[in-house]
């Protein structure tokens, strides 16, 4: 029965309405919602690691198992492809546990160099004084009536 009012809370609190409004329809006061939504979710988020923690344990049973299966087809002559679901295996199980490293990529520039961070706003500016000194030069390039042409 707690579980559910503790629920009741949480959705009105996400429901945008204000712990001051729960807590007149409570009869309480605004900081009593408050830690009954804060202990509502910390019972939320206990019961969702145990949640993970079992899904964890099954899925290791699981890789358990299936791994003495491979180990037994290896045995019986189908090594390779033994071998290849072996690994696999300890590829799955090595994530589920957290065990590999987080991997670094480096980018980098041409043949290898550094990459070049151009600033777009320079750029941007070079671009328009180009435009600019084209402009002095041909005249009006959008407008094909004005600017060169006219002998």
């Amino acid at each position: 029965m707690a579980a559910k009012t503790n629920s009741r809370r949480i959705i009105a609190a996400e429901a945008g309405l204000s712990y001051q409004k729960i807590a007149d329809h409570l009869g309480v006061s605004a900081p009593a919602v408050f830690k009954m939504v804060k202990s509502a979710l910390r019972e939320l988020n206990a019961e969702t690691a145990e949640t993970a923690e079992e899904v964890r344990r099954l899925e290791l049973e699981r890789l358990d198992e299936w791994q003495t299966r491979v180990a037994k087809d290896v045995q019986a002559g189908n090594v390779l492809p033994g071998i290849d679901r072996g690994i696999r295996l300890i590829d799955r199980r090595a994530k589920l546990l957290g065990l590999d490293a987080p991997q670094r990529n480096e980018i980098s520039g041409r043949d290898g160099g550094p990459v070049e961070v151009t600033d777009a706003r320079a750029r941007l500016m070079e671009a328009i004084s180009r435009r600019r000194r084209a402009r002095e030069v041909f005249g009006d390039l959008d407008d094909p009536s004005k600017g060169q042409g006219t002998d």
